[in-house]
């Protein structure tokens, strides 16, 4: 919560607005659908983690608020050939203990968040390109590719930077008592609480641009009512996931600022059609009898499922239109949207003839899982999808849990039909398709989300050879067939992508990003 401190707080705070002059501290406290249930950077491709993380650690480069890449921890890099990357460490970067930052720590980076022991979704996809790195000097590093690395950049975004000094010989357990929590970000480490709360403290000798917040306290609060009511009595100063039931009536709130935009956020449908799915007991015959075949296997079984959603009145009445019914795994303005594919047509008399035609019909019954937090409105959205199952003929039960709970069983595969989410940051295809298409095989980088194990090897052929080509029209055509058949299997099912939305105490502005990532550095005092 912002709270003035010191007897001239008030004046303090007018200087520190008007005129960017050291000034008595301020502190802000943000409500988020949910804490991180790890703070080790690299345990995990997680959201969440890396939006907690990121005000302690940096990457190399970042995307704007646009999507756009821009130097970050490196001030400048350059292609010296098709296979090596040369990077000019910024100068004066010092970690929080007061160490110099070097070239040494990002190399030591890059081998660590590939190997963290008992990670349920390793950073490899990010890294898996790199064949070595070199140390030239303190400030230069070149990073060695496998082969042709168009998309490297983009990658690299993800992985945030950790010292060599202090995580050498640090487990997951260190990072999580906070020992070997020193960044160079904004923010020093102060206490984590699991899935709860995370509390930072203003990093004095930031190299950057001072954050305005003395302090800044991340609080998991999974239920929307509870974070609204909490911005509108200023026990908080900043709710994020604003649900979309409540964005017009909070815009007329005199006590908020509501500020929304449509994110770079895929949800979509994951189904594994694998004959192991059978043994999670959420397909079944129609009174709870084991089955000897998984009819998820039969593609027009899935088909059926897809044309049983009404995407367009789904959106409306879930969202309120505050989402985006795409029918693809991109926006039309990505890199790799596939042009004339429409989204499929709600049709529910076709969606009953596919079953019969497929042989299933009236055989089976399934259990359609999420997380109470994996996405905005996740719950009435699950909710929603299963009625339109049910009225084709395939009786549908829900189970919602809480999201460290989803995420064990998804990874166990105890989920074999599941929704969930992905935020794509730089809006390309390559950076959703790598985690979600291709095949597992998390050691090779391949698949680390694909919990689901879909499996084309045209898909991951195509993927494989848009990763290494370095034209630009070549490569998107080619992960454009890559979402051509993947989107024909219908087994990682895209539906809609919803919009960010936001409130904040009067006195605070928020820039809303094209990514749909909250970062703190996007909250500032309103001048």
């Amino acid at each position: 919560m912002l709270r003035q401190r010191g007897l001239l707080a008030a004046v303090g705070l007018a200087v520190s607005i008007g005129l960017t002059a050291p000034a008595l501290a301020v502190d802000l406290t943000v409500g988020a659908t949910r804490g991180t249930p790890s703070i080790d950077p690299h345990f995990q491709s997680s959201i969440v983690n890396y939006e907690h993380n990121i005000n302690i650690f940096e990457p190399l480069v970042r995307f704007n608020n646009n999507n756009k890449i821009e130097p970050w921890l490196a001030e400048s890099w350059k292609v010296v050939d098709d296979t090596t990357w040369e990077f000019k460490i910024r100068p004066n970067v010092k970690w929080h203990d007061g160490s110099p930052l070097t070239a040494e720590d990002i190399a030591f980076t890059y081998k660590r968040a590939q190997n963290v022991p008992n990670s349920p979704s390793p950073l490899t996809n990010y890294l898996r390109q790199i064949k070595e790195t070199q140390v030239v000097d303190d400030h230069t590093l070149r990073v060695i590719t496998k082969g042709p690395a168009p998309t490297l950049l983009n990658f690299l975004v993800s992985v945030l930077i950790v010292s060599k000094k202090h995580g050498e010989n640090a487990t997951t357990e260190d990072y999580h008592t906070g020992k070997a929590m020193i960044g160079t970000g904004p923010y020093t480490f102060e206490s984590w609480s699991p899935n709860d709360r995370m509390v930072m403290v203003r990093n004095e000798d930031y190299w950057g641009p001072k954050p305005p917040w003395d302090k800044l306290t991340y609080l998991g609060m999974p239920n929307d009512a509870s974070r609204i009511a909490a911005v509108l009595s200023g026990d908080i100063d900043v709710a994020l996931s604003l649900p979309p039931t409540d964005v017009e009536r909070l815009k007329k709130d005199s006590r908020v600022n509501v500020y929304d935009r449509p994110a770079n956020r895929l949800v979509f449908m994951a189904v594994d059609v694998n004959p192991e799915a059978l043994d999670s007991g959420k397909i079944t015959g129609p009174n709870g009898e084991k089955l000897t075949e998984n009819p998820l296997a039969n593609k027009k079984v899935r088909q059926a499922l897809e044309l049983s959603i009404n995407l367009d009145a789904f959106v409306d009445r879930v969202y309120r239109g505050l989402a985006l019914a795409t029918g693809q795994y991109l926006q039309e303005d990505m890199f790799g949207y596939i042009p004339g594919l429409d989204k499929w047509q709600y049709d529910e008399a076709k969606a009953k003839q596919l079953l019969e035609e497929s042989g299933w019909a009236g055989k089976f019954k399934l259990t359609l899982a999420t997380s109470d937090s994996a996405f905005r409105l996740s719950i009435p959205a699950v909710q929603a999808l299963a009625q339109s199952w049910s009225r084709i003929g395939v009786p549908t039960d829900v189970t919602i849990m809480p999201h460290p709970v989803f995420l064990q069983e998804r990874n166990d595969r105890k989920l074999p039909i599941y929704l969930a989410s992905w935020t794509n940051p730089a809006g390309r295809a390559e950076d959703l398709y790598l985690p979600i298409l291709h095949s597992r095989d998390p050691k090779a980088g391949f698949g680390t989300l694909n919990m689901a194990r879909y499996s084309n090897p045209k898909v991951d052929k195509l993927i494989e050879e848009g990763l290494t080509t370095m034209d630009d029209a070549k490569r998107e055509a080619l992960f454009v067939e890559a979402g051509r058949i993947a989107m024909d299997d219908a087994v990682m099912v895209p539906l809609w992508m919803p919009s960010e939305a936001v409130a904040t105490r009067k006195g605070i502005t928020y820039d809303m990003r094209a990514d749909g990532l909250n970062f703190v550095q996007n909250i500032k005092p309103e001048k």
